[in-house]
């Protein structure tokens, strides 16, 4: 959904690339902007209904805690997160793109990972550029604290924070 409406949504034609790509690898082809995808919200439903603990999984998020195979319900794609890094006074605001859950064989037998792919803007000189990375996060058994993860969810203060401050840079 979130791609899609990038896609739709865009003023260039290279914006929504990415939609254009995920459409191609399910032999879907997109067409003209707006796209409308049908069925896609009766999949994505079907999809949720096969997760016997979906329901658990998003009242623990309400209450502050997350299990490892709820992370996705936290990370989603269009998800706006923030983070502080050492040395700056700032918070660091960033979209989350996609995430996945990926399993490898290792010498101590499968092991579960989950993936974050993450946005930002950075200025440069007198640009900015946008700036995307993977964040992989090792397995954990039972349950954190959303508060003591490194991506922290949006709050309206932050935001406005990160707002003010894209304002100096605008009048700058």
């Amino acid at each position: 959904r979130y791609e899609r409406n990038l896609f739709n949504a865009a003023t260039r034609p290279v914006d929504g690339q990415r939609f254009l790509e995920m459409c191609s690898s399910c032999g879907v082809v997109a067409g003209e902007r707006p796209v409308k995808l049908e069925g896609l919200d009766d999949l994505i439903n079907a999809l949720e209904g096969e997760i016997e603990e979906l329901e658990e999984y998003r009242k623990d998020i309400e209450c502050g805690y997350v299990q490892f195979n709820a992370l996705g319900e936290v990370f989603y794609p269009g998800e706006k997160v923030w983070m502080t890094i050492d040395g700056l006074s700032e918070p660091l605001g960033l979209t989350v793109l996609q995430s996945w859950y990926q399993l490898q064989s290792t010498l101590f037998g499968p092991a579960k990972s989950f993936h974050v792919e993450l946005e930002f803007l950075a200025s440069v000189g007198k640009t900015f550029a946008k700036i995307n990375f993977q964040e992989p996060m090792s397995m954990y058994q039972g349950t954190r604290r959303l508060d003591a993860m490194l991506y922290q969810l949006m709050t309206n203060e932050i935001m406005q924070r990160l707002k003010h401050r894209g304002e100096k840079y605008l009048q700058a």
